[in-house]
């Protein structure tokens, strides 16, 4: 005869650990990663000539050199004096090789970034930075005009580089800024810093 199994056994036996799923991580929502260096190119020169006493305008010109579509964004309020994203720097020097400055009176607003600012290039598609609705004019490449006859030499750099979407807006704009929104503007854009310099001559009205 086969011996009788207590009946606690079987009450423990089936009243094991029950097997646990692992919880599920949370999926962080971490930016895209922008397109690379090396996919734009910057050019500028002197348009129509540059006469003592007379405004000098330059063409400016960013050019998509990758083989994907990218977006760029123009010259916004605030970008040629330092104060946001996308940085539009020119330094110009004069005929006895001293920088050329220019005192600048600004509002302190800025417009904030949106996909509005945003413009799309094809591959080997060039684009004027210097137009549209958003382009308030440029100390320099819009507003300069001459004091000296000579050689002049202006240096641009445009910097797009900024990882942080805070430095996109201005510092009143920054503060109700969405970093997600800012980003997903930005998501296209190259992590590009460029420059491109011009000499020309300034010559006396005829």
């Amino acid at each position: 005869m086969k011996a009788a199994i207590p009946f606690l056994a079987l009450v423990l036996g089936s009243c094991g650990p029950a097997e646990q799923k692992a919880p599920e991580l949370k999926k962080v929502d971490e930016p895209a990663a922008r397109p690379p260096p090396h996919s734009l190119a910057l050019s500028v020169v002197l348009e129509g000539g540059a006469k003592l006493g007379q405004n000098t305008f330059f063409k400016v010109r960013i050019r998509n050199i990758s083989i994907r579509e990218v977006d760029v964004v123009p010259s916004l309020d605030g970008s040629d004096v330092g104060w946001r994203y996308p940085l539009f720097t020119a330094r110009l020097w004069g005929p006895d090789g001293k920088p050329i400055l220019v005192d600048v009176g600004r509002c302190g607003n800025c417009n904030g970034l949106s996909k509005a600012n945003v413009v799309a290039l094809k591959p080997d598609e060039e684009f004027d930075p210097l137009a549209g609705e958003s382009f308030l004019g440029h100390t320099y490449l819009t507003d300069w005009t001459p004091k000296q006859v000579g050689k002049h030499r202006l240096v641009l750099t445009v910097d797009y580089s900024a990882t942080d979407p805070a430095e996109w807006n201005g510092s009143e704009e920054r503060i109700g800024a969405d970093p997600k929104k800012v980003r997903d503007v930005l998501a296209r854009v190259p992590l590009e810093r460029m420059e491109s310099t011009v000499e020309f001559e300034v010559t006396k009205q005829p």
